[in-house]
């Protein structure tokens, strides 16, 4: 048996609810980002990325040269106690997008 909540939800348009889980996930998006602009800082000055988790981590950008440097760094900060996949993931994200590479880009 229906309740009446259940009937009123189903007679409202599914677009609806499609705009409030895009809203949502917007939202979602825009405190997940905060939190990762809070974790990681690029000093353009300074030439640096910091990592801020337990204490300030920084990098100089100009010993990430290439690909094979930034993976060298991804292994070092694997072994970080406080370093996780999800800060792995956005470290090469943000430092793939400050030197300006595209990181699936593939070459055949």
């Amino acid at each position: 048996m229906k309740t009446n909540e259940s009937t009123q939800e189903e007679s409202k348009p599914k677009h609806l609810f499609l705009a409030m889980n895009l809203d949502e996930l917007r939202l979602a998006a825009e405190k997940q980002e905060a939190k990762m602009d809070a974790i990681f800082q690029h000093d353009k000055e300074r030439g640096y990325i910091t990592i801020n988790v337990l204490y300030p981590y920084d990098i100089q950008l100009t010993r990430i040269s290439d690909s094979e440097s930034l993976l060298q760094w991804v292994s070092h900060l694997s072994g970080k106690t406080w370093m996780t996949r999800e800060l792995i993931r956005e470290f090469i994200r943000r430092v793939c997008e400050i030197k300006g590479w595209n990181i699936y880009h593939r070459s055949l």
